[in-house]
């Protein structure tokens, strides 16, 4: 199993930790419409700059140093559907296309430990922040992005800019798993 050197700023969320876990770990398990692979991540980190979990969910780096920007859902429940919309956010931009992955960056990189998160992204232990800086932006020049749903779990949205033959990956879920619950009755 991979050593991930990002674990040790867990998920606020179990399905994103368990996602960030299986991308490191698991060669095949997220597959797209086409039937690629994701590939198996070097090292992931969370993006999301606030206790409600906005941002970016994940951060990876491949094993061909490729940085990948990774958004987990379980899908809203529609009738018997599970629903993932990439719709319009309060800031006008849809979610997931490049001027919300701009946006959600630069929230980002105002958190205190985005430094810290980045050198061990990128495995770049000693080097000077502004080069770190520096080297997040070249990747996001030609980084990739994924949307990771559960199997059967209907992706929609426009003005995203996702490919969705490409760029949507879902993984199977076992029989017992619940991804959505509801709070018990009293």
């Amino acid at each position: 199993m991979g050593a991930d050197a990002g674990r040790r700023w867990g998920s606020g969320d179990q399905l994103e930790g368990y996602v960030r876990d299986r991308l490191v770990n698991y060669p095949h398990f997220f597959k797209n419409h086409e039937g690629d692979d994701l590939p198996l991540m070097s090292a992931t980190i969370p993006g999301q700059f606030n206790r409600s979990g906005h941002g970016i969910d994940i951060m990876a780096l491949d094993q061909r140093r490729t940085l990948w920007i990774i958004e987990v859902s379980r899908g809203s429940t529609r009738g018997a559907a599970l629903i993932k919309q990439l719709g319009t956010r309060k800031d006008g931009n849809a979610q997931m296309s490049p001027a919300w992955r701009t946006q959600k960056k630069d929230k980002f990189l105002e958190l205190p430990n985005s430094y810290e998160k980045l050198v061990a992204l990128f495995d770049v232990q000693g080097m000077s922040e502004g080069d770190v800086l520096s080297l997040f932006d070249s990747k996001l020049n030609d980084h990739r992005v994924a949307i990771v749903v559960p199997d059967g779990c209907h992706v929609e949205g426009l003005n995203t800019g996702v490919s969705f033959g490409q760029e949507i990956y879902t993984f199977f879920v076992s029989e017992g798993i619940r991804l959505h619950t509801r709070g018990k009755r009293r």
